[in-house]
């Protein structure tokens, strides 16, 4: 009666163990080490009781039994060991050192990211400086009267596309900085570069790239070189400036005035009506009733 009871008492004690072995997994707060341990622990205990687990089912336990953040680990485990003979020993030292592997390489990668966002972060706060001679262009003087409004003179002695009204622009880099020298000797600051949408009779707009900002500007500028090499046909003739898409449509044809100068009154569109892009989109002039399409 006496041994019954100790069968019974062991018994019972062994089907404990296995009840807490089949329910074992890895905590979200434990390590390698430590879950290798209590698997060692109930098999210790298990062959205390006589019943000793069989390393395969230890090994097969330990695999199935991590969380998903060890996937990795798992996958490089399956194919670098053969998994029927691995003792629990080499098994549980591999897990560790490839654990050790997988946080130096989340470690460089954070490390690398984080350089890579400073590096990124410095690039958008680095300033190009630069100096343009404009020595061949003389601003005109500012015409004051309310209909030289939104003015633009086309002309082909400048070499790029300028205008001191900052709400011109749908777009500023201001970043984009530096001096730029005038024919008449004047050297002022450049604040930026941008784009410019002008909105047509129709409502259409047609954007004007690489335009620079300069504050001291009084008047705004469009270069015909620069338009040129965009692509646009310019021809003067009869005392008449005209200026067509690449297809062909007309964009201005404007008289020189009085001044011998071409200029334009033209209308500034705002962004949320952009249709910016589309190579048919005609600006209008309000200039003696010539369309500028």
């Amino acid at each position: 009666m006496r041994n019954l009871g100790a069968d019974c008492v062991r018994e019972a004690s062994f089907q404990t163990l296995i009840t807490e072995f089949e329910n074992l997994k890895m905590s979200d707060n434990d390590t390698i080490d430590t879950y290798a341990a209590k698997l060692s622990g109930i098999a210790s205990n298990s062959a205390t009781l006589g019943e000793v687990m069989s390393e395969h089912k230890m090994v097969k336990k330990f695999l199935t039994s991590l969380p998903r953040r060890f996937i990795p680990i798992v996958v490089v485990l399956e194919q670098v060991l053969d998994l029927k003979a691995t003792s629990t020993d080499t098994l549980f030292q591999d897990a560790l050192n490839e654990t050790e592997t997988m946080k130096l390489t989340l470690m460089r990668h954070k490390r690398k990211m984080c350089i890579m966002r400073k590096v990124h972060f410095m690039m958008n706060r680095i300033k190009e400086t630069i100096f343009i001679n404009e020595e061949k262009y003389t601003p005109p003087n500012y015409e004051s009267n309310t209909d030289e409004d939104d003015v633009w003179y086309f002309d082909n002695d400048a070499s790029n596309h300028m205008t001191g009204n900052y709400s011109y622009f749908s777009e500023l880099d201001e970043n984009i900085t530096g001096r730029v020298r005038f024919g008449d000797g004047s050297c002022v600051s450049i604040k930026g570069k941008g784009s410019i949408l002008f909105q047509g009779k129709n409502r259409e707009q047609k954007l004007l790239k690489d335009v620079y900002y300069i504050p001291a500007l009084q008047s705004n500028v469009i270069t015909l070189g620069q338009a040129t090499i965009s692509g646009y046909d310019i021809s003067i003739r009869d005392d008449f400036l005209t200026m067509r898409y690449s297809c062909g449509d007309l964009l201005i044809n404007v008289p020189r005035s009085a001044t011998h100068l071409y200029k334009a009154q033209l209308k500034v569109g705002k962004e949320d009506t952009n249709q910016r892009g589309k190579e048919a989109g005609k600006l209008y002039c309000r200039m003696e009733r010539h369309p500028l399409g």
